[in-house]
C-alpha cells in the first residue's frame, strides 16, 4: 500500500471522525476538564491546516520508520499503518503505534510554531530558570529521555529567555485525543495502543532542546537569547527505537486490571490506570512472529528477494551483517545480480554560467535473498 494512501486514509478517518456528533461532545466534555484550551483551537480541530499536519507527521513517521528497520527482518510495511485491519499487538506495532503519534505531535508543534495554525503558537511562557545556569536549567527540563544542548561558549555573561519555544501543549492533546478516537474501545488491544501512543507522545515533549543565539559586539557573545525545540525527527525515531528493544509485555490480567468501570457503562466513565513499570515504556501483549516467513495478511512477506547489503565502509552493523541476517539466518542463499547505472561525471565550470558533465556509466553489485 503507497504511503500518500495511507496518510490520506487516516486523514479522511479523522475528517469523519471530526465531524461526528459524539466526537464533537467529547472535545466539548474535554474542553470542560481543560479550562487552558483556547476555544478557539478546538474549533479548527477539522481545519485543513491541522488535517494537514496531521497527513505530513505520518508520512514522516513512515518515511523514518522504513529507515531505520530497512535492514531488519521486519521492514516497517506501510500495510500495519492501515486502519482497515487491527495487527497483534507486537513490539513491532507498539513501535508504529508510537511513531505516528510523535510524527503527529511534531508537526503540529512546529506548524504551531510557524504560525500555520489557528488558535496555538510559541510557548510565551516565562522560564526564569533559564538564567540559572546550565546544570540548575538541566534539573528543571530534564526527564527521562530529554537531551540539552547547551552553548559552548564560555564567556556569556547573561542568558535570557526569547525566541519562539515550541509548545507541545496543545499539540500533544489534540494528538492523543484522535489517535484514541481511532483507536477506542475497552479491549486489551486498544488499551496496549493508547499507551503506545502517550509513549510516543511524550518522548517529544522529554526530548526538548535548548537553543541559544550570541549576541554582543564582535561576536562576544555577552548575552544570549535561548529557547526550547523539539528535537530532530530524527533523533526521536531512535530514541522510540531503543524503546522498542527493551518493551515490556503485558498480559490481559494486566489490562484488565489497570481499567477501572464507573458507575456507567459508557467509556467516558472509564479510568484507565498505569500496568506498574510501565511509565515511558512500550508494551506488547504478543511476541513477534517469525519474520523469516511471509504473513500477507498481517503485512510482512518475509525476508526471500529482501535486499541486502556487501558494503563495509562507514555503514551500520545492521547494513554490514543485513546478508547473513536476511537471507543466511532465514534459509536463503545471497545472489548476486549486476546492474548498469547512469549518472553524471567530469562536470566542469565554463565561464559564465555553464555547467557542463559527462555521462558515465557504471556496473554496480546488487544483493538479494534467493
Amino acid at each position: 500500500m503507497k504511503t500518500k494512501k495511507i496518510v490520506e486514509e487516516l486523514a479522511k478517518t479523522y475528517r469523519q471522525e471530526s465531524t461526528n456528533e459524539n466526537y464533537s461532545n467529547t472535545f466539548l466534555r474535554y474542553r470542560e476538564e481543560e479550562e487552558d484550551i483556547p476555544a478557539i483551537f478546538l474549533k479548527q480541530i477539522g481545519s485543513p491546516s491541522v488535517v494537514d499536519s496531521i497527513a505530513s507527521g505520518t508520512e514522516m513517521a513512515i518515511h523514518h520508520c522504513q529507515q531505520l528497520f530497512q535492514w531488519e527482518k521486519w521492514s516497517c510495511p506501510k500495510l500495519v499503518f492501515s486502519k482497515q485491519q487491527r495487527f497483534p499487538p507486537t513490539p513491532e506495532i507498539a513501535y508504529t503505534k508510537a511513531i505516528v503519534a510523535a510524527g503527529i505531535t511534531y508537526s503540529l508543534t512546529r506548524n504551531c510554531s510557524k504560525g500555520q495554525i489557528e488558535g496555538c503558537g510559541c510557548d510565551k511562557t516565562d522560564k526564569n530558570q533559564i538564567n540559572l545556569g546550565a546544570e540548575e536549567f538541566k534539573n528543571v527540563h530534564i526527564r527521562k529521555f530529554q537531551r540539552n544542548s547547551y552553548p559552548s561558549h564560555k564567556n556569556v555573561t547573561k542568558q535570557v529567555w526569547g525566541g519562539c519555544s515550541d509548545d507541545t501543549t496543545f499539540s500533544s492533546r489534540i494528538t492523543e485525543k484522535v489517535l484514541e478516537s481511532l483507536d477506542k474501545g475497552l479491549d486489551a488491544h486498544a488499551y496496549v495502543a493508547r499507551h503506545n501512543f502517550k509513549v510516543g507522545i511524550e518522548v517529544i515533549k522529554h526530548t526538548m532542546v535548548k537553543k541559544c543565539r550570541c549576541h554582543g559586539i564582535s561576536g562576544s557573545c555577552s548575552l544570549q537569547t535561548c529557547w526550547m525545540q523539539v528535537a530532530p525527527f530524527g533523533e526521536i525515531s531512535k530514541k522510540l527505537k531503543d524503546l522498542h528493544k527493551k518493551s515490556i509485555r503485558v498480559t490481559h490480567e494486566d489490562v484488565q486490571n489497570s481499567i477501572v468501570m464507573g458507575n456507567s457503562a459508557r467509556e467516558e466513565s472509564v479510568e484507565e490506570k498505569e500496568i506498574p513499570g510501565t511509565r515511558n515504556s512500550l508494551i506488547y501483549m504478543e511476541q513477534s512472529p517469525d519474520y523469516c516467513l511471509p504473513n500477507p495478511s498481517e503485512g510482512y512477506m518475509g525476508t526471500k528477494g529482501r535486499m541486502c547489503s556487501r558494503n563495509k565502509a562507514n555503514v551500520t552493523r545492521l547494513e554490514k551483517n543485513s546478508c547473513k541476517n536476511l537471507c543466511k539466518k532465514c534459509g536463503h542463499r545471497v545472489k548476486r545480480l549486476q546492474k548498469k547505472v547512469t549518472r553524471r561525471c567530469n562536470c566542469t565550470f565554463t565561464w559564465c554560467c555553464e555547467v557542463k558533465c559527462d555521462t558515465c556509466v557504471e556496473t554496480v553489485n546488487e544483493y538479494f535473498c534467493v
